[in-house]
């Protein structure tokens, strides 16, 4: 789904039968869980909230726990800096400064997509929806 100018709102992986080796598998923040074994068996939603900040006073507590879960969370494993694909960052790549979401301080995000729902059940996919279409509205303004 792409709104602005053909910039993404939403990406979705599904589960597939190889993956490149992944030089920054895990990082500084110790997240195993986001091994290549994990990626390839699964299938990830990775909404892109540039504007999150203009409709959080919209979401609510079921939603913001389903959010702050640390296995939604993905920070910056610096791709672009290790991986030979990518010798320069690609647009909005690169660890984000201290980010406050819904009144928790994260240090070091994604700059390209900072949730990311491993094979999502239907609470999470019905939290999506609603993010992606506060996201969509907030892009049209």
């Amino acid at each position: 789904m792409k709104t602005e100018k053909g910039k993404n709102i939403c990406t979705i992986s599904l589960p597939r039968t190889f993956t490149r080796p992944n030089p920054y598998a895990d990082n500084e923040f110790g997240q195993e869980w986001m091994s290549q074994e994990n990626i390839k068996n699964s299938w990830i939603v990775i909404p892109q909230l540039d504007r999150l900040s203009e409709y959080e006073s919209k979401i609510d507590d079921g939603m913001k726990n389903i959010i702050w879960d640390k296995k939604k969370i993905y920070f910056c494993n610096g791709c672009w800096a290790s991986n030979p694909n990518f010798p320069e960052p690609r647009d909005g790549c690169g660890p984000r400064p201290v980010r406050t979401i819904f009144g928790k301080e994260f240090e070091g995000l994604c700059g390209r997509g900072f949730f990311w729902f491993f094979n999502p059940d239907k609470t999470e996919i019905d939290c999506i929806k609603k993010l992606l279409e506060l996201e969509k509205q907030a892009r049209q303004r």
